[in-house]
């Protein structure tokens, strides 16, 4: 069973998050005032199965063989996963992820790559390769204008009429559920249309309490099995977006006083050049 509290396959339409438009935080942070939509309050929803940027990020080999090296993690050395990774995606292979290069870069992003060259900066045509560091253009995860997304991709009609598979869209999994013996999980409970709901496969299941016991117990959550390292070390992908005036060259949203608007009531969703749109 596969649930998804993401709605991957009903979202018509979706915009990328683009640094040339002013947002201020309210609350906690995770909410937005877009001050291109005239000032009303969005919900920031992070990275998700469709809403994210569309990058192909394999990463660093070294990264892998430290997992496999030094931290005992058999069979996650780069050797190892690489040919995963070529059987998924549709880049040097015939996987069903659809990686392709940007078809119309910005002629901001040449003058770029063209400065970080000039003060010494090597570039690197393939930042999926063996090789990370230089200065290039990014992969994309899109199919003819269309984001490639895991649902888009490997969730066919054909794969989900398997008897074997039950898709859940907007479900929301709450808890993981494990055998009598605690050892090996069994089922999930989920919440779905503000309904709670159970899906296991054995006559007996303890609900989810693995990780620091201090913790759990603070939560008042049976424990399991006692990991202090569960959820602990976890690390965001932060990035740091530079902003700048452009004097003559045009930037992304030239001329668009409320850019997403204007290009999604205006432009339209036909074209895969056009860098603020993001058709589904």
């Amino acid at each position: 069973m596969l649930c998804t509290s993401s709605f991957a396959h009903g979202l018509k339409k979706k915009v990328i998050a683009a640094s040339a438009v002013s947002t201020e935080r309210v609350g906690d942070g995770r909410v937005h005032v877009w001050r291109a939509t005239d000032g009303r309050v969005h919900v920031w929803p992070r990275g998700k199965v469709s809403l994210k940027w569309m990058l192909y990020v394999r990463g660093n080999p070294g990264d892998y063989d430290l997992w496999a090296n030094e931290f005992g993690c058999t069979g996650w050395s780069y050797e190892e996963v690489l040919p995963n990774f070529r059987k998924s995606e549709h880049r040097g292979a015939g996987g069903p992820l659809v990686v392709s290069d940007v078809q119309a870069p910005n002629t901001i992003t040449g003058t770029f790559i063209a400065a970080a060259q000039s003060v010494g900066i090597l570039y690197n045509p393939d930042m999926n390769g063996g090789q990370q560091l230089g200065v290039g253009h990014a992969q994309l995860t899109i199919d003819n204008g269309r984001r490639c997304t895991t649902a888009y991709a490997f969730l066919k009609p054909e794969v989900q009429k398997r008897p074997n598979l039950t898709v859940l869209v907007g479900a929301h999994a709450t808890r993981v559920l494990f055998d009598i013996d605690r050892t090996r999980a069994v089922g999930v409970e989920y919440k779905l249309q503000s309904e709670n709901y159970k899906r296991f496969h054995t006559a007996y299941a303890a609900r989810t309490g693995v990780g620091p016991k201090q913790h759990l117990r603070e939560f008042y959550i049976p424990l399991i099995q006692d990991m202090p390292y569960v959820g602990e070390q976890m690390q965001d992908h932060l990035f740091v977006p530079v902003a700048f005036s452009a004097l003559r060259l045009e930037g992304l949203l030239h001329g668009l006083p409320y850019p997403f608007l204007k290009a999604l009531g205006a432009r339209g969703s036909s074209s895969s050049s056009r860098p603020w749109l993001a058709p589904s």
